[in-house]
């Protein structure tokens, strides 16, 4: 057994190993218990599947042992075991402050379990942690949003970016924005000949989408949402009386949108194959707005499951992909339920990217629909007191040191996990190349905090 302390020159083949094994940087609370009844609350620095560094000042002596328990695992005693001691530091060395490095001997099986779980989750947040680290490199983000700034909206859409202006109060950035998200996500097995044109019904389809959010989140007038939700399916029964006049122009404005979707939709070839299916993405997009403006009205309703159940629909993208779908020649609708799959956790994906880059605008506008006010109830970083009649900076600062950013940003890793394993199953779709379109549109999204 070696205490480095007498050699602190020296790298014992245990320091080697803390950088060879699966261990991860992790601080969490431990507790100590001597032989002689002696407790002691501590830390540790890094943690393995079969073994453990503890910060001490007063580290035990190598070749001994002692009982350790891991306390604060969330929220409660995950592990009781016995380390082996197997060397200690009396003096600070490198990144290492005093403490000592043991091997696990006993340990129960519940909490060899949870060791493995921890380690392997902490693995997996430090790898999402590198990956977004890399997509978020601040030059390459200048340059991406620089290239948004200079897209070429097609022609067609236009008209409808400038009618929008008359009801809607986001600038042009947004639609270059959306058209490029558009285009890094669509489905490689679209039609080159149709390509244009798929891209220009999911623009409008957006648009449409936005119509919707604008009045659930910031008019949050429920006639005029009950309205405009009825225009997709039961149009024939909206009544322009039910609501304020000052809001007609905005629902004769939407109407128009549906209107050039719908028949520019029809006119893909796939559109009766999938017919059925658009129609019942569209309904779960209409709930969403219906969620949405449950929660505005009264925040106490939000929770977390709801909102992952419900939100990710507005970000359009099952949609998008079954307008994709009508436009594919080679697909095969035997991967269709693989396939939405992949999408399903794309949609989470892109409503991640979104909730971390807008919350701070949403909050000023009173909109409490994003996932990080949800994750922060859940967490108990906010009260649903704190939502009712918001300190917006009070709010603000609690939710940037509670690190629910980085949070969101690690289960954005494990959706895309998902996908990753789900790739192979799928033949006539490149999903690889839907992984990369994904990883430049959480670029995007972090690169365009407040401009959308």
């Amino acid at each position: 057994m070696i205490d480095i302390s007498i050699n602190p020159g020296e790298e014992p083949e245990e320091i080697k190993e803390l950088r060879d094994n699966l261990r991860v940087q992790l601080s969490i609370p431990i507790r100590l218990l001597g032989i002689d009844g002696t407790v002691m609350d501590t830390v540790s620095m890094n943690l393995s599947e079969g073994g453990i560094f503890i910060v001490t000042e007063n580290p035990p002596t190598p070749g001994g042992s002692c009982w350790v328990e891991i306390v604060s695992l969330g929220g409660k005693e995950v592990l009781r075991g016995k380390v082996d001691v197997r060397w200690c530091i009396s003096k600070p060395v490198g990144e290492f402050p005093c403490g000592f490095g043991g091997r696990f001997i006993k340990v129960e099986l519940q909490g060899q379990d949870s060791i493995q779980a921890v380690v392997q989750s902490a693995l997996r947040r430090k790898s999402v942690q590198v990956h977004i680290k890399n997509l978020g490199n601040p030059e390459k983000l200048a340059k991406d949003i620089s290239d948004i700034q200079n897209i070429i909206i097609p022609d067609e859409t236009q008209p409808f970016i400038s009618e929008y202006g008359k009801h809607g109060d986001r600038d042009e950035f947004i639609w270059r924005w959306v058209y490029q998200g558009l285009r890094l996500t669509a489905l490689s097995s679209v039609d080159s000949a149709l390509w244009d044109e798929v891209q220009i019904i999911k623009m409008l389809g957006v648009m449409f989408d936005v119509m919707l959010d604008d009045a659930a989140d910031n008019i949050q007038d429920k006639e005029l949402v009950e309205q405009l939700l009825l225009i997709p399916f039961e149009g024939s029964f909206i009544n322009k009386q039910k609501i304020p006049s000052e809001h007609v122009k905005y629902l004769k404005f939407t109407i128009k949108l549906w209107n050039e979707i719908k028949d520019r939709m029809q006119k893909l070839p796939r559109y009766s194959e999938f017919k059925r299916l658009m129609e019942f993405d569209y309904r779960q997009l209409l709930n969403c707005m219906r969620y949405a403006l449950l929660v505005n009205n009264d925040p106490r309703c939000l929770n977390l499951a709801e909102h992952d159940l419900y939100q990710p629909h507005n970000m359009h993208m099952m949609i998008s992909s079954t307008i994709d779908l009508m436009g594919s020649s080679v697909f095969d609708t035997g991967e269709i339920g693989i396939l939405r799959e992949v999408t399903w956790n794309a949609q989470v994906m892109g409503r991640i990217g979104n909730a971390v880059s807008t919350w701070q605008r949403e909050l000023k506008d009173n909109d409490f629909t994003s996932g990080i006010f949800a994750m922060a109830l859940t967490n108990g970083v906010l009260s649903h007191e704190d939502l009712l009649d918001p300190d917006v900076d009070k709010v603000e600062n609690c939710l940037l040191k509670s690190q629910l950013e980085e949070k969101m940003l690690f289960e954005w890793g494990k959706h895309r996990e998902k996908i990753s394993t789900l790739a192979s199953r799928i033949k006539t779709i490149n999903i690889e190349s839907l992984l990369e379109g994904l990883d430049r549109l959480i670029g995007i999204h972090l690169g365009s905090r407040g401009l959308k």
